[in-house]
């Protein structure tokens, strides 16, 4: 039971529409109830007020009916007068009694001759004053009360003054010092005025439980069709959007504060809506730029990763070439001053001294291999600054490729050549441009297989129309996956592992190096087996200022 009353109440607390109910039914009640009193009330002092204007128009014509027969002191008439009276419906009694409570005559046989308690109901509002009232006034002439056996009765007692016609009669003459000689008392039965009230209560509790029956019933519908249903339609909506469905519409049906609500809460989801498309565009966007800068510094820190490489290969290639320069020319120039000698002394073809001149002759080109290593070293540690003029792309190309096509004469490789003759003069320093192109064309020769090698060489506009590129494939050995990200890196080289092969590392950087400081890039891709492509880009306009290009962009 308690968790049931318990269940009732939380049901209460948590519904908007039982809390309206309950208080509109109770507030009904209430002035149902008061409307109900108030009416069974009026209308019992209405029956009353006729009972008692009824019994005191029967008391004055019973009393003006007396008057004779009392005169004339003849009392059988009294006595059948006033039992002819008592028979008639709705009067229990008529009795009249003298001043000392003595009842003189009654319509009940029994009680003639006796006293009244002058107590009583009937007597105390004359005799309960300290000195008893000769008049009384017209209000307290009734009273109203309960009888043992007779249950709920009207007491109506008129005073019977003294006329002047009573003192002058013989028979019975009164004196004049009495003014009331008597009380006429008749007893009405309020039973009629009881069960009238009953049946009034009845009625109108059966037509005030309809009328709550049939207010609360519409009271009910209106709450549901105008507060609950509405509610819940809000409620829905509320959890939509509590669910991310922001595109959710509440249906409006009405013009009224419920409707309002609705085309706010509309308002409210596509303002909603609106903010959280923006807020993932944003997203999105700010995705996208994070990408991209992430990119630009992760770009920018493998490019400061490379330049301290670069400085610190830089400061090496600087005390290396200080230390090693002198000894190695020192060394090169005696292998040649003895190579000189021995063929004055006409030795090197004839004699046990021609396996020395072999030996002066390897030790001379190891060492100009060694100080063209020292070149190399100062180079890439030391670049000069390019020397910008607006020059033609196809003209240094064309420059290379004279320069290499005598390599390409003798590895029999197929040459193939297409240049865009549609490209502007782009500001460059034609001859460092010239070195990269000699470097990636011998690079391209030594990974060719001789005879049926092909190297491809092509110019032409950006996808993007900002520069001019420069395309140079081979069909060679390729790189290997793992190697491909590290050959740009100083003294990094995969020409040891071909055969008759060797090489310094430096080319590529120097390669790169040169790029950069042209303000373009260089890209590399490369299949095993299927050969190698590598792309320039140069831009049509070098930027006016360094850092339009550096770190400072990226950040």
């Amino acid at each position: 039971m308690a968790g049931l009353r318990q269940s009732s109440l939380g049901a209460f607390k948590k519904s908007l529409t039982l809390k309206l109910l309950v208080f509109l039914v109770g507030s009904l009640v209430f002035l149902v109830g008061v409307i109900a009193y108030t009416s069974v009330s009026t209308c019992r002092s209405r029956l009353l007020a006729t009972v008692l204007l009824n019994a005191e128009q029967t008391a004055d014509v019973l009393k003006r009916s007396l008057r004779y027969a009392m005169l004339k002191n003849e009392r059988e008439t009294i006595y059948h007068i006033i039992n002819t009276v008592a028979k008639e419906p709705g009067i229990k009694k008529v009795r009249i009694y003298n001043k000392e409570g003595q009842i003189v005559f009654s319509s009940l046989e029994y009680e003639t001759g006796s006293f009244v308690d002058l107590r009583a109901d009937a007597c105390i509002g004359c005799h309960g004053q300290a000195r008893t009232l000769e008049r009384l006034p017209r209000t307290d002439r009734f009273r109203e009360y309960h009888l043992a056996k007779k249950g709920h009765v009207l007491g109506l007692i008129l005073p019977i003054e003294n006329e002047p016609e009573c003192a002058n009669q013989g028979c019975h003459a009164s004196p004049k010092a009495k003014p009331i000689l008597g009380v006429l008392d008749v007893i009405l039965s309020l039973t009629s005025v009881d069960e009238s009230v009953k049946t009034l209560q009845a009625q109108l509790l059966i037509q005030l439980l309809v009328l709550l029956l049939a207010v609360t019933l519409v009271s009910v519908l209106l709450l549901v069709r105008f507060v609950r249903n509405p509610l819940r339609v809000l409620l829905e909506g509320t959890e939509q959007l509590r669910a991310g469905n922001l595109s959710f519409v509440l249906k409006v049906t009405s013009e009224d504060e419920i409707g309002d609500l609705c085309r706010s809460f509309n308002e409210m989801a596509r303002s909603l809506m609106e903010a959280r498309d923006k807020i993932l565009a944003w997203n999105e966007e700010l995705e996208k730029r994070v990408e991209e800068r992430t990119a630009q510094l992760k770009k920018a820190h493998e490019e400061m990763i490379r330049s301290a490489k670069m400085a610190s290969v830089g400061k090496l290639a600087a005390i290396v070439a200080h230390e090693i320069n002198n000894p190695l020319f020192g060394v090169r120039t005696y292998a040649k001053l003895l190579q000189r000698r021995l063929e004055k002394e006409g030795v090197l073809k004839n004699g046990p001294e021609e396996d020395t001149a072999k030996i002066l002759a390897t030790i001379e080109a190891e060492v100009a291999r060694c100080g063209e290593i020292v070149k190399n070293l100062l180079q890439f540690s030391r670049p000069s600054a390019p020397k910008i003029e607006l020059k033609s792309l196809n003209a240094a190309v064309e420059k290379a490729i004279r320069l290499i096509q005598h390599q390409i004469d003798l590895l029999g490789a197929e040459m193939i050549v297409g240049l865009d003759k549609s490209l502007p003069d782009i500001p460059i320093d034609e001859q460092k441009i010239q070195q990269v192109l000699l470097a990636l064309l011998i690079n391209a020769c030594e990974a060719i297989p001789k005879g049926s090698g092909r190297i491809e060489v092509r110019t032409g506009r950006s996808e993007a129309g900002d520069g001019v590129e420069v395309l140079v494939r081979d069909n060679g050995a390729g790189i290997d996956e793992d190697v491909l990200p590290h050959i740009f890196e100083p003294f990094f080289t995969t020409k040891g592992q071909r055969p008759g092969g060797g090489g310094t590392g430096l080319g590529l950087s120097v390669v790169q190096s040169i790029v950069t400081l042209h303000h373009g890039r260089i890209a590399v891709s490369s299949k095993k087996g299927e050969g190698t492509t590598f792309v320039m880009l140069l831009p049509f306009k070098q930027p006016e200022r360094e850092e339009e290009f550096g770190l400072e962009e990226v950040i």
